[in-house]
C-alpha cells in the first residue's frame, strides 16, 4: 500500500486493512528474500520514494519550485536478530514533516513512534555544518519479523533534490522512484548508470501531471569496503534537472544550461560584500621585497595555504555564500569557499587576474557542467591568469607549489566567475611518472654483513602527501618518522644518520637518505648465504582487495614506485639461481620487476605503476592474482657463494 500525504489518514488505513500477505506468501517471500541475500541480517521488501512539485518565494524573494517527497520502506528480518537504524537526513534547505516507525506483531502494522531521533553531523567541533540525521531504530530478534517506516519531507527549493539512489545500504527487493511532474513545470530526469541494471520506466500522463515511474528489483545493498570507487560512478541513480516552470503566467528559468547554473552561483557569491580594507596591509606586508611577480603570487598563495585553517562549514546558505575574506582573514579559518574567496581578493589587490571558481572534486563522476545541477559542485577554488597560463590555486591543499595540483581536482572543470559571464576550463591530468616514489640503495656484502646507504625520492603529489604527513607531526616525533621511513617497514633493517633536502621548500623534491643495516637479511646455509634485500614494501594490505570484496577500488590517485637497489659482494664469490622477471601489464597498472648480475654486483629493478586511479569491480581478479605474484617476488632470495 502506498502512503498517504497524511499521517492521520495512514495510521487510520493500516488500522483498517491488512497488509496483504497470506502466512504462506510471507513464508515463501521470506524463503526467497534470504536465498537471495543470504549475507544481510536484514533488508527492505519495498521501498519507495515520490516526489511532488509547487512553487513558493525564495529566501531572496525570486519564485522557485518546491518539493515534497513522501516514502515508505518495509522492513524484513532475514537472521535471528537484526538491530538496525533507518536514517534520512535533513537540514535547512529539506525538512521532515514527519518521519513514523510501524511494527507488524500480527496481520497489522502498528505505529510505534512518531518522532524519530535527531542528531547533528557536526563532528566533535573540528567543523560544523548544518546537516543533521534522522533515524528510527529496529531490534527485531526473530527472522520474519516485520516493520516500516514512512515519512514526509519537504524541500524549500527542489534544486536541492538533485540526486536520487536506488541502492541502499541494505537490499532492497523492489523500489520505486516516481516524479509527478506538473504542466507548468518543464524537466529532464537523467539516467545515469543504468547500464547492467533492470530498472523499468513508465511514462503516463494523468490530468495536468506526467508520471515518471522508475521501478528495480533484486538490490544488493551497498556495501561499505575500504577504498570503494564512490556510488555516483557505479550505482544507478536519477538527477532532476528544472529546466524552466511558470508562476502566475511569468515563466521563470530554472537550470537549463551551464549559463543558468552559473547565474546561481554567481548571485549566492555576490551576497558575500568583502572589505579590503584589513586585506591591504597584509598583502603589502607579504609581497614587500620581492622582486617578480612570480615571487609575489606565490607569497600570496603559500601565506594562505600556511596561515588559515581549513574547516568545513555549512549552515544554510552559508554552504553556498563565501565568508567574506576580512571575516575569513580575521578568523585565521574558513572552509573551501572562504579560503578561495580570501585567495581571490589578496590576488586581486596584488594586481592580479584573480577569480572565484566552483569545481567538482573526484567524488563527483560528472566530468564538466553539461549537466546543469547542484550536484555537479562541491568545492571552491581559486583561477589565476598569469602570462597566458590558466592556474588552479586551492588554498585548502597545503604544501601544493604554485602550477601543481592535487589529484582530486585534476580533470574536472572549474566554472570561472566573470561578472554576468563565465568560463569553463579543465585542471590539467598529470600521469603516473609525475608523482613518484623513487629509491636508490647501494648495499655491500662483506662476510655476514650487509650495509649501505639508501635514498627515498618523492616527486609531485607524493612529495606533497610527504609534507602534509611530516608538517603536521610533533617536532619529537618528526625525526622517528624518518628513520621509520627508511627501514620500510622490514623490522630486519635498521637505519642511521638521517639526512633530508630543504623540508622548508614545498617546490623541491623532498630526499630523505641515511645509511641502513641490513645484515638480518643474511641466512647463511653451509658456505651459501641467502640474502633477501628487496626493500618494496612486502605487505601491501593498503592495496589488497579481500577475497569478497564487490565494489571496485579507488587507489586516490595515480602514482609511481621506482625503485632500483644493488648489492656488491666479493669478488671470490658468484650469484646463482637469480628469481625470473615479473611483467604484467593492464590498462590500470604496469609491474616490472628484475634481477640482473652485472660483474659482482646484484641489481633489483622494479617499477610499479598505478596508471589510472580506479579499477572497476570487474578487474578484481586480475588484479588479485597481479598482487599475488608481486608477492612471491618480492620474497626472493639470491643466493652468494664462493666461487
Amino acid at each position: 500500500m502506498k502512503p498517504l500525504l497524511y499521517p492521520v489518514l495512514l495510521l487510520l488505513a493500516v488500522t483498517l486493512f491488512p497488509a496483504g500477505l497470506s502466512a504462506q506468501d510471507a513464508k515463501e517471500q521470506l524463503a526467497a528474500f534470504q536465498k537471495r541475500f543470504k549475507d544481510d541480517a536484514y533488508g527492505s521488501t519495498y521501498y519507495e520514494q515520490l516526489f511532488s512539485f509547487d512553487t513558493d518565494k525564495g529566501d531572496f524573494g525570486q519564485p522557485v519550485v518546491t518539493a515534497t517527497e513522501t516514502g515508505e520502506a518495509q522492513f524484513l528480518c532475514l537472521k535471528k536478530k537484526a538491530v538496525f537504524q533507518h536514517y534520512d537526513f535533513f537540514n535547512q534547505f529539506v525538512k521532515f514533516k514527519s518521519f513514523i516507525r510501524y511494527e507488524k506483531p500480527e496481520q497489522r502494522y502498528v505505529v510505534m513512534s512518531r518522532k524519530p531521533y535527531e542528531r547533528s553531523l557536526t563532528d566533535d567541533n573540528i567543523f560544523f555544518d548544518d546537516s543533521k540525521v534522522a533515524f528510527h531504530t529496529f531490534n527485531f530478534n526473530a527472522s520474519g519479523q516485520r516493520g516500516k517506516t514512512t515519512w514526509e519531507k519537504e524541500y524549500r527549493d527542489a534544486k536541492y533534490v538533485t540526486r536520487v539512489f536506488f541502492n541502499e545500504s541494505f537490499p532492497v527487493s523492489e523500489k520505486v522512484i516516481e516524479f509527478k511532474i506538473p504542466s507548468w513545470m518543464k524537466a529532464d530526469i537523467r539516467e545515469i548508470n543504468f547500464e547492467g541494471f533492470k530498472v523499468e520506466k513508465t511514462v503516463e500522463q494523468k490530468g495536468d501531471n506526467t508520471i515518471y515511474r522508475y521501478v528495480a528489483r533484486q538490490l544488493d545493498a551497498r556495501k561499505s569496503e575500504r577504498n570503494a570507487i564512490g556510488i555516483a560512478y557505479t550505482h544507478p541513480h536519477l538527477v532532476l534537472q528544472i529546466r524552466n516552470f511558470t508562476v502566475k503566467g511569468e515563466n521563470v528559468a530554472g537550470f537549463r544550461s551551464t549559463q543558468d547554473l552559473y547565474d546561481w552561483y554567481n548571485l549566492l557569491y555576490k551576497k558575500c560584500t568583502n572589505d579590503p580594507a584589513p586585506l591591504k596591509p597584509v598583502v603589502k606586508k607579504i609581497t614587500d621585497g620581492k622582486t617578480t611577480d612570480e615571487e609575489k603570487i606565490k607569497g600570496i598563495y603559500y601565506w594562505v595555504q600556511d596561515n588559515i585553517r581549513y574547516i568545513a562549514f555549512e549552515d544554510g546558505y552559508a554552504g553556498f555564500i563565501p565568508t567574506k575574506a576580512n571575516e575569513v582573514l580575521a578568523n585565521t579559518y574558513g572552509d573551501c569557499k572562504g579560503m578561495a574567496n580570501l585567495l581571490t581578493e589578496m590576488l586581486k589587490i596584488a594586481g592580479y587576474d584573480a577569480h572565484y571558481s566552483w569545481i567538482g572534486t573526484r567524488a563527483i563522476p560528472y566530468p564538466d557542467h553539461s549537466l546543469p545541477a547542484m550536484c555537479n559542485d562541491n568545492h571552491a577554488i581559486c583561477v589565476l591568469n598569469f602570462k597566458g597560463t590558466t592556474y588552479f590555486l586551492d588554498a585548502t591543499e597545503k604544501y601544493v607549489p604554485f602550477g601543481e595540483n592535487a589529484h582530486r581536482i585534476q580533470g574536472k572543470a572549474a566554472l570561472i566567475e566573470k561578472g554576468a559571464a563565465f568560463d569553463e576550463k579543465k585542471v590539467p591530468v598529470t600521469d603516473a611518472g609525475f608523482n613518484s616514489i623513487k629509491t636508490r640503495a647501494a648495499l655491500v656484502l662483506n662476510g655476514d654483513k650487509v650495509k649501505g646507504h639508501v635514498s627515498v625520492t618523492f616527486t609531485g603529489n607524493m612529495r606533497t602527501d610527504f609534507h602534509q604527513y611530516y608538517q603536521e607531526l610533533p617536532r619529537h616525533e618528526q625525526d622517528e618518522s624518518l628513520k621509520e621511513l627508511l627501514q620500510f617497514r622490514n623490522g630486519n633493517i635498521e637505519s642511521a644518520n638521517i639526512k633530508t633536502s630543504n623540508l622548508k621548500n614545498r617546490e623541491i623534491p623532498v630526499v630523505v637518505e641515511g645509511d641502513i643495516d641490513m645484515s638480518n637479511t643474511i641466512t647463511p646455509i653451509g658456505a651459501e648465504q641467502y640474502i633477501g634485500f628487496d626493500i618494496f614494501p612486502k605487505q601491501l594490505n593498503g592495496y589488497t582487495p579481500d577475497s569478497n570484496r564487490v565494489a571496485g577500488y579507488d587507489f586516490e590517485g595515480i602514482l609511481t614506485y621506482d625503485d632500483e637497489i644493488e648489492l656488491t659482494f666479493p669478488a671470490n664469490q658468484r650469484c646463482t639461481d637469480l628469481p625470473e622477471k615479473l611483467s604484467i601489464e593492464t590498462a590500470w597498472y604496469s609491474i616490472l620487476s628484475s634481477y640482473e648480475v652485472k660483474g659482482n654486483k646484484v641489481v633489483l629493478k622494479k617499477l610499479f605503476s598505478f596508471k589510472k586511479d580506479m579499477l572497476p569491480a570487474s578487474a578484481l581478479p586480475g588484479w588479485r592474482v597481479a598482487l599475488e605474484k608481486l608477492k612471491v617476488f618480492n620474497n626472493n632470495v639470491i643466493n652468494i657463494l664462493k666461487k
